[in-house]
């Protein structure tokens, strides 16, 4: 079965880009911006790695970032992802917490 997972970040201050690697997430699966980062001139770009890995990269145009807690992107077509691992700073150079929340 295939529903919607999201990615939701805590504490986030001026986040620009992240940076995630799922496992299982299919062929089919697409990200967009969602939440903090909807309309907020982010792109998203889904990439594949190695067999059963994608690579999702997601960075901001503008010269400021998204700040708070909340979702920041919305994975479709997933089947059932592991979060391998998050690539996620703020302008002050913190890690910020990244998890996956299924739908």
């Amino acid at each position: 079965m295939r529903r919607d997972h999201l990615l939701v970040v805590r504490g986030a201050q001026d986040l620009g880009g992240l940076q995630v690697e799922f496992r299982g997430l299919g062929p089919e699966a697409a990200a967009a911006a969602e939440g903090l980062t909807a309309g907020q001139s982010w792109q998203v770009f889904t990439e594949a790695g190695l067999p059963l890995r994608q690579r999702v990269l997601a960075f901001s145009n503008m010269p400021t970032g998204v700040s708070g807690d909340g979702t920041v992107l919305r994975i479709t077509g997933g089947r059932h992802p592991r979060l391998l691992s998050a690539i996620a700073s703020d302008s002050q150079g913190r890690e910020i917490p990244v998890v996956i929340e299924g739908r």
